[in-house]
């Protein structure tokens, strides 16, 4: 008898490698799962939420004038008589045309992007009796085919911040939109006399062709902290003219703001302070002015007067003449540039950095236009542009410029035609000495054009002036120009330092800072820039130990913040 054979396969055991990455690949398939229940419910969440973000609540009053009468049944959401009632009510509002659409079009008013469905919640119903309603038709329990009729009292709708509600009780438009000179409510409510009129003088919309608004309490001070806003509105085709008898503001933080334009849209063209008494053209029929104060300094204020002028009338050469003695004349400067040409009177500071009097009367009681005076941040371009000018003529553009210190930099003069292309027309770079130089060029277009005066300023102490622009009939007189010559740079090593070796970085407990060679003289012609830096809420006290300086050409400036907006505390 043979014996039985034993089969071949053996058991083998699982090792522990194998046990322990079947448990990872559990672990892992298990936290998979979990992280994507997670992700989903996360999306659930984040589109009720954004569902509830646009989300608006309307509350009303429906009063039902018909078809059944009140009774104390109906008080209870639970009854049958309510829940029939509701069906009713909630169907009516959806199939009566005339209260659907009363409701759209509410909702549509307050939120220009509406969900898609209009839902309404049964159980806010609330049923009450009201004393002054007289049933004319029977119960539904009576006659359940009896229509029911209504009449629809909406409540104040809640708008949302930063919305704030019409007067129609119903729309919501944004806060900035109010008095703003453009009507958004339907009912014209948020340009209204009643809600817009300035605090300062009453006075809201100027329709009439020539007016006045003034500063609160002129001539005596204004208070603090107030924002006083005037619309302007002339005929179309005409232009606004805006002269003052007075101005007188704290300098920099009292400011009276001229834009172009109303609404959202408009454009700033002026931003006066101080004693800043110029005349302001709007080359459009509508204009805003505000005026805004800070919590303290309060000056006279202002009174501001206004006429109309026909700007099309204007002929090239009163568009260019311009001896800036009553403001910028119909130059038009780019407040979106870099920064912005200055209207001056007497010497820029600090001293021999630009010219000490004007060209046209010679002396410090003429006014001229600068770039920004002081040390300089950053390179910056100021600009001014001319109204367009007619090609049909050959016309001489003359006009006056002052380039007088060692930093001084660039002066460029161009024209841009109607397509907006500019051409270099005249340039000069560099110091010309400390007297005003005279310039010319002869414009000879094909096409409409504009005359650009860019100056281009370095950091450090270097300010460029112009005065006297002007523009006759034919070519320039080459014989009676004479070409300047540029003063060659001299570099010498001084004795001591010209400046401080700053900007410096100054933070506590290194909180000290020092005039150049104190305590003995500072070098003539210096610069220095000392940044003091105090922790985020806590604020900055200067105190000076010793003080010795020449009581009228040198300076020491207190600023709050830094670079060229950074505001003057003192010096």
């Amino acid at each position: 008898m043979k014996e039985k054979k034993s089969s071949d396969k053996k058991y083998v055991p699982v090792s522990n490698y194998e046990i322990l990455f079947a448990s990872l690949m559990a672990v892992f398939v298990c936290v998979s799962v979990g992280l994507l229940v997670i992700s989903w419910l996360s999306i659930r969440e984040l589109e009720r939420a954004e569902a509830d973000l646009n989300t608006h609540g309307y509350i009303g009053i429906f009063k039902i004038i018909s078809g059944t009468s009140f009774i104390p049944a109906l008080q209870n959401s639970s009854s049958a008589d309510f829940k029939v009632l509701a069906f009713d009510v909630e169907q009516l509002m959806v199939t009566a045309e005339k209260v659907k659409n009363e409701l759209v079009l509410g909702v549509n008013t307050s939120n220009p992007n509406p969900t898609q469905t209009l839902k309404i919640d049964v159980n806010s119903i609330q049923v009450t009796a009201d004393e002054n309603l007289t049933t004319v038709m029977p119960s539904s329990s009576s006659d359940p085919t009896s229509p029911i009729t209504s009449s629809l009292t909406p409540t104040s709708a809640e708008c949302l911040p930063p919305a704030e509600l019409c007067d129609d009780g119903v729309t919501c438009i944004n806060q900035d939109f109010f008095c703003d000179g453009v009507s958004n409510c339907p009912d014209g409510s948020d340009e209204s006399e009643k809600r817009c009129a300035a605090v300062c003088d009453g006075k809201f919309m100027l329709t009439d062709s020539s007016g006045s608004f003034h500063s609160m309490n002129y001539p005596r001070p204004y208070n603090a902290n107030i924002i006083c806003q005037w619309i302007i509105l002339v005929p179309q085709g005409l232009s606004i003219k805006l002269n003052f008898t007075s101005f007188e503001t704290q300098q920099y933080a009292d400011t009276l703001n001229i834009f172009e334009g109303i609404g959202q849209n408009k454009i700033l063209k002026a931003s006066l302070s101080g004693t800043n008494t110029e005349t302001i053209y709007i080359f459009s029929h509508e204009a805003t002015a505000q005026f805004t104060t800070d919590y303290a300094e309060n000056y006279g204020g202002f009174n501001a007067t206004y006429t109309t002028f026909n700007a099309s009338e204007l002929n090239s050469y009163e568009k260019i003449y311009c001896t800036f003695e009553d403001g910028f004349c119909y130059w038009i400067r780019d407040l979106d540039d870099d920064s912005v040409w200055e209207r001056l009177q007497g010497p820029t500071f600090p001293l021999m950095s630009g010219p000490e009097f004007d060209h046209t009367f010679g002396n410090i009681s003429g006014f001229y236009i600068s770039t920004p005076v002081g040390m300089g941040f950053f390179e910056d371009r100021v600009r001014i542009l001319s109204l367009p000018l007619v090609s049909s003529d050959t016309y001489c553009l003359s006009f006056w410029y002052f380039m007088y210190s060692p930093n001084v930099y660039r002066l460029r003069v161009s024209i841009s035609n109607e397509h907006g292309l500019e051409k270099v027309i005249f340039e000069k770079e560099g110091n010309y000495g400390n007297k005003w130089n005279y310039g010319q060029v002869t414009l000879n277009e094909t096409s409409d054009f504009k005359v650009i005066f860019d100056a281009f300023k370095r950091r450090g102490v270097s300010d460029i002036a112009v005065d006297d622009i002007s523009l006759t009939k034919g070519k320039c007189n080459e014989s009676n120009y004479v070409e300047p010559t540029a003063m060659p740079t001299v570099t010498t090593t001084p004795s001591v330092p010209t400046d401080c070796g700053g900007p410096v970085e100054l933070w506590e407990p290194n909180s000290t800072f020092s005039s150049e060679n104190f305590p003995n003289n500072y070098p003539n012609r210096a610069t220095c820039v000392w940044y003091l830096n105090a922790e985020s809420g806590k604020n900055i006290q200067l105190h000076f130990e010793v003080f010795d300086l020449d009581s009228v050409d040198d300076v020491v400036e207190i600023r709050d913040g830094r670079g060229p907006d950074s505001l003057l505390l003192g010096k």
